[in-house]
């Protein structure tokens, strides 16, 4: 799931001049942001976990 979402968040940078994103995810969704964020720290700015532990 952490690719599924690393490739959107790639696509859409290519189509703005941002370099990352800011991201608040929930449950199991925090744990994809986790993992995104641990692997591809260059690309999460801000990262917002709710309702769901490392």
């Amino acid at each position: 799931m952490a690719e599924d979402v690393l490739r959107f968040i790639q696509h859409k940078l290519e189509h703005t001049q941002l370099s990352s994103v800011n991201i608040i995810a929930h449950s199991m969704g925090g744990k994809v942001a986790m993992w995104l964020a641990l692997t591809h720290p260059e690309i999460v700015k801000k990262l917002v976990v709710v309702d769901i532990a490392p």
